[in-house]
C-alpha cells in the first residue's frame, strides 16, 4: 500500500474513532500510538480530572482512556489493513537483519500518523469537541518518548 494511501485511510479511521471522545469530559491529550512490530494502532484520551495515583500524564498506558480504539479486540476494524501494511513493511526491513532500516520504517509510520494528525478534517472534527487550554496530539516513539512527530 503506498503511503499516501495508507494516510488519506488512516484518515478515515481516525475520524470514525473520534466520535468516541467523551462529549462531557474536556479533552487535555489524544495519543496516536504507532506499533509497526505489533501489528497494531491506538488511539488514547486523557481528560481533564484524569490525574490520579494510578494515572499519569507521562504513562500513556496509565490513562483511564487508553487505547480506547481497541483495534486488538476487532472494535476498529478501518485500521485493520494498515497496520497488516505497516508490519509488513517492517517485518521485511527486520528480515534483512538491519535494525536501522527497521527504525527507519518506524520512523516514517510515525510521521506519516503525525502528517495525518494535522490535516483539516480531524482539526475540524476535534474543534466540535471540549478542548482544554493546551491541549495537544503525541505521536511518540516508544523506544524514545522524548520524539514527538507532531
Amino acid at each position: 500500500m503506498a503511503l499516501e494511501e495508507w494516510k488519506s485511510s488512516l484518515e478515515q479511521a481516525i475520524l470514525v474513532k473520534l466520535a468516541e471522545i467523551d462529549q462531557n469530559r474536556t479533552l487535555k491529550l489524544l495519543d496516536v500510538g504507532v506499533f509497526p512490530w505489533h501489528t497494531s494502532i491506538e488511539l488514547s484520551a486523557f481528560y481533564v480530572g484524569d490525574d490520579s495515583e494510578d494515572a499519569f500524564e507521562d504513562d500513556i498506558a496509565s490513562w483511564p482512556n487508553y487505547n480506547f480504539s481497541h483495534q486488538e479486540d476487532g472494535q476498529w476494524p478501518e485500521v485493520e489493513d494498515l497496520c497488516e501494511a505497516m508490519a509488513t513493511e517492517y517485518s521485511e526491513a527486520g528480515d534483512m537483519s538491519d535494525s536501522s532500516e527497521e527504525s527507519t520504517i518506524a520512523a516514517m509510520y510515525f510521521q506519516a500518523a503525525a502528517d495525518v494528525m494535522k490535516r483539516p478534517a480531524i482539526a475540524e472534527t476535534l474543534n466540535t469537541k471540549h478542548l482544554a487550554d493546551g491541549f495537544r496530539i503525541m505521536v511518540l516513539d516508544p523506544d524514545d518518548p522524548d520524539t514527538d512527530y507532531m
